[in-house]
C-alpha cells in the first residue's frame, strides 16, 4: 500500500468505436449471481462479482456493470491476456486493484492492450481500472514492471503498463522500467499507457522509459493521448506526475509525448507536474520535446515542469521547458497557469530551443495566459547554459501566440532570481510589468477557486518555487472529474449579415463587416488572420462565389456568438451561391464548430434560391435538428464536387429536403450521422 501524497514523488488519427453489448442471457445472469463476493474495506461503495482469476477462467462473465478485483502480479497478467485476446469485453467493466502488485517475476511485461501495427489494429482496454479501493483513501502500488522488447516485436506500437486504452485509468502508482532500444522504430510509449483516447486520472509514474532514435510519441505518463472525435467531448490527463527518466527520438514529453485534440481544446493536460531528465536522440530540426508535452494540439493548464533537464547536445530542435510545439492552427493549442524551470544540459540552440514553448506555427491565434518560466541562463543558482536561450515576445510579423500575463520569474528587467516575483508581458498593451508569481499562476485558473491552485508555503517543496495545492493537501477526488476549460478564443474577421457594416474593421463581433467579399479582403496571413467568423445570418440574394484565395488554412466558421435558432447562410429567392470553384480556384471550408443549432442548418435554400457545391468546398461539423449541413426549403441544391461530412441531425444528418430539388452528380457525402444530439 502506498501513502497517497508520497506516491506523487516516486522516482491526425482515429480509433475504432467501442463495441456495445447487445444482450445478456438469463444463464449469464444466473452465473453472475453465483459468484462469491470478495470482502473489501468499508466505504469502497461496490460489491465485486469476483476476482480476475475467476473472470479469466470464464471470460463470458465480463459484461458491462460488473466489478473484478486484482490482488497480484499474476492477476495483472491475466488482465493483459484477457484484453489482448481481442474477443473479450471490457466496456463498462471495472477492475479494482486491492493490494500492492509486484511484476518483477514477469521477465518482460506484455502491455494491457496495444502492441499493434496501427491504432486500428491494436486491442483496446475499454473499461475502468482503479489502482485503489475506490474510496479515495486506500491506494496501492505496482512495482517491478519491466518491458524488454525484442527486435522482431519493435514493429508494434502501444507500450506501457497499458498499451492502448479508450477507457479510464485511475489512481495508479507505477515503478519499473521500459527498454525499447532495438533499431526498428516504435511509437506510442508511456509509463502508464502507450496510446490513450480515454481518461487518465491521478496516475504517478517513476518508470524509466528508454527508446531508440527512430521512436516517436514517448512520455512519462502517456506516449500519446488523442481525442478521436465522433461525439467524444473531452479526454484528459489530470492530477498526474512523472519522475521517471525519458529517452526518445521525437515528440517526447514528461507527461505526454503528444496531445492531439479534435476541436476546441478537447484534449487536456491539467494539474500535472514533471520532475525528470529528458533526452532527445533525434537530430532533425523538428524533434519536439517538452518538460510537459512534446507536441501539443490540445490544452495545457495548471501544470509545471521543475528541474527538467533537456539533453540537446545531439542536434534535435524545438525543445522547451513546457512544450516543444503548440499548434497555432486547427486544432489549436493553448496554455494557461503553467510554469517551467528547466536546465538545458548540452548545446541548447538559441534559434530553436526556448524556456517555455518552442514553436507556435508563427500564429497569433494560439493563446497563452498566466504562465511563467525561469531563465536559468541568468540565474545564479545553476551553471550557465552553453547558449543564451530566449523566449520571443509576440510582435508584428513575428507572431508567437497571443499573451496575457506571460513572462518569467524575477522582479524586473534585470532581476532573475526571485521565486515569488514575476515580470510579465501582455500582447494587448505590448508592455512588461511587475507582478506576484502566485497571483499570475492562480489568476483565472480554469475550474478552481482563484488563488488556490498553486502554493509556496512549504518551502522545502521545489526549493520555494510554487507547487500544486493537491501535492500537499491530497484533495484529489476519488473518481475522475473533467476540467473546466474556457472556449477557444476567436481570432479572425467577423461577419454579421444583419447588423454588420463594411466600413468596420471586422476584428471583433462589435465591429463586424456585412458582406463576405469585404470579410475576405480583410484576411491577413501576415498577422495570422485566416478565419471568417459568421456571427449572424448572411443572406445571399444575388450571385456570389465564395472561394478563398491564399493558403488552405483559410476557412469560414460559425462564431460562438451566433444565434442557435437561425441558419448561418440563407440563399434567398433569386440568389445563387457558388461554393468553391474549379481545380484552379482555392478551396473553402464552412465549419459549423460543433454548435447545436436547435432548428436551423448551416445553409437554408429558399424557394428560387440555388446553392452550387463545387470543387474544393467542404461543409463540416454542423449539428442541427433537421439537416445538419443543408436544408433545401423549396430551392435547388446542385453538388458536382466537394464534401459534406461530419455533420449530425435528427433528420437528415447531411441534407434535409423539405421541398425543392437536390441534384447530386459528384463529390462526397460521408461520415454524417442521424441521431438525437
Amino acid at each position: 500500500m502506498v501513502n497517497h501524497l508520497a506516491a506523487t514523488h516516486l522516482n491526425g488519427r482515429k480509433t475504432p468505436a467501442s463495441k456495445k453489448l447487445l444482450a445478456i442471457t438469463l444463464v449469464l445472469t444466473l452465473l453472475l449471481s453465483l459468484l462469491p463476493a470478495v470482502a473489501l474495506a468499508a466505504g469502497a461503495g461496490y460489491t465485486p462479482n469476483g476476482t480476475m482469476t475467476q473472470l479469466a477462467a470464464n471470460p463470458a462473465l465480463g459484461v458491462s456493470g460488473t466489478y473484478w478485483t486484482i490482488a497480484s502480479g499474476t492477476e495483472m497478467q491475466l488482465l493483459a491476456t484477457y484484453i489482448n485476446a481481442g474477443s473479450n469485453n471490457s466496456a463498462g467493466v471495472t477492475f479494482y486493484q486491492i493490494a500492492d502488485v509486484d511484476l518483477s517475476q514477469i521477465s518482460s511485461w506484455q502491455p494491457i492492450g496495444g502492441m499493434g501495427n496501427s491504432i486500428t489494429t491494436m486491442n483496446y482496454f475499454k473499461g475502468y481500472f482503479d489502482g485503489s479501493l475506490g474510496d479515495g483513501a486506500t491506494y496501492y502500488e505496482i512495482t517491478g514492471m519491466s518491458i524488454q522488447a525484442t527486435t522482431t516485436s519493435q514493429n508494434y506500437m502501444g507500450w506501457g503498463l497499458f498499451g492502448a486504452s479508450s477507457g479510464t485509468i485511475a489512481n495508479v502508482t507505477l515503478g519499473g522500467g521500459i527498454s525499447l532500444v532495438a533499431p526498428t522504430p516504435n511509437q506510442d510509449v508511456g509509463g502508464v499507457v502507450g496510446y490513450s483516447t480515454g481518461i487518465i486520472w491521478n496516475c504517478h509514474n517513476s518508470v524509466s522509459v528508454t527508446t531508440g532514435l527512430g521512436s516517436s510519441m514517448v512520455g512519462g505518463i502517456a506516449g500519446a493521448v488523442e481525442n478521436p472525435g465522433a461525439g467524444v467531448d473531452m479526454i484528459y490527463v489530470r492530477y498526474c506526475s512523472n519522475t521517471g527518466t525519458i529517452i526518445g527520438g521525437s515528440r517526447i514529453g514528461g507527461i505526454a509525448g503528444a496531445v492531439y485534440g479534435d476541436n476546441n481544446h478537447d484534449a487536456v493536460v491539467d494539474n500535472c507536474f514533471n520532475k525528470s531528465e529528458i533526452t532527445c536522440l533525434n537530430t532533425s530540426t523538428k524533434a519536439y520535446a517538452g518538460g510537459l508535452v512534446g507536441y501539443c494540439e490540445g490544452y495545457i493548464s495548471n501544470s509545471y515542469a521543475y528541474n527538467t533537464i533537456l539533453q540537446t547536445g545531439l542536434g534535435g530542435h524545438y525543445l522547451a521547458g513546457a512544450a516543444g510545439f503548440l499548434s497555432g492552427y486547427d486544432p489549436q493549442a493553448a496554455m494557461s497557469n503553467t510554469y517551467a524551470l528547466s536546465f538545458f544540459d548540452g548545446n541548447g540552440d538559441p534559434d530553436y530551443d526556448r524556456w517555455l514553448f518552442a514553436s507556435v506555427d508563427d500564429s497569433s491565434s494560439m493563446f497563452i495566459s498566466n504562465s511563467l518560466w525561469v531563465d536559468t541562463y541568468n540565474w545564479s543558482g545553476y551553471p550557465q547554459t552553453p547558449e543564451a536561450l530566449t523566449q520571443p515576445v509576440p510582435a508584428s510579423g513575428n507572431p508567437w501566440g497571443t499573451w496575457t500575463s506571460v513572462g518569467r520569474f524575477g522582479s524586473g528587467a534585470s532581476d532573475y532570481d526571485s521565486k515569488t516575483a514575476a515580470y510579465v508581458y501582455d500582447s494587448s498593451t505590448a508592455v512588461w510589468s511587475a507582478a506576484t508569481a502566485l497571483t499570475v499562476l492562480n489568476a483565472d485558473s480554469p475550474g478552481v477557486a482563484e488563488g488556490d491552485q498553486y502554493r509556496n508555503t512549504v518551502t522545502t517543496v521545489n526549493d520555494g518555487y510554487p507547487y500544486l495545492t493537491w501535492e500537499q493537501a491530497g484533495n484529489i477526488p476519488a473518481a475522475p472529474v473533467a476540467p473546466t476549460i474556457p472556449p477557444k478564443p476567436e481570432v479572425g474577421i467577423f461577419l454579421d449579415g444583419v447588423n454588420g457594416n463594411d466600413s468596420n474593421t471586422g476584428r471583433s463581433p462589435a465591429t463586424a463587416v456585412k458582406t463576405f467579399a469585404r470579410a475576405q479582403d480583410l484576411l491577413d496571413p501576415a498577422s495570422s488572420i485566416y478565419t471568417i467568423y459568421i456571427t449572424n445570418t448572411v443572406t445571399v440574394s444575388g450571385t456570389e462565389t465564395w472561394a478563398l484565395g491564399g493558403p488552405n488554412l483559410y476557412k469560414v466558421t460559425r462564431s460562438a456568438d451566433a444565434p442557435t435558432n437561425a441558419p448561418l447562410v440563407v440563399v434567398a429567392s433569386g440568389g445563387t451561391l457558388n461554393l468553391g470553384g474549379t481545380a484552379l480556384t482555392p478551396e473553402i471550408v464552412i465549419d459549423g464548430n460543433d454548435a447545436i443549432l436547435a432548428s436551423a442548418s448551416l445553409f437554408r435554400i429558399d424557394t428560387g434560391g440555388i446553392l452550387n457545391i463545387r470543387d474544393g468546398a467542404d461543409i463540416i461539423d454542423a449539428v442541427s435538428d433537421m439537416g445538419g449541413a443543408i436544408t433545401v426549403n423549396g430551392g435547388t441544391l446542385n453538388m458536382s464536387d466537394g464534401w459534406i461530412r461530419f455533420n449530425q441531425a435528427r433528420y437528415g444528418g447531411a441534407v434535409y429536403i423539405a421541398g425543392g430539388t437536390a441534384n447530386i452528380s459528384g463529390g462526397t457525402i460521408s461520415d454524417n450521422e442521424v441521431s438525437r444530439y
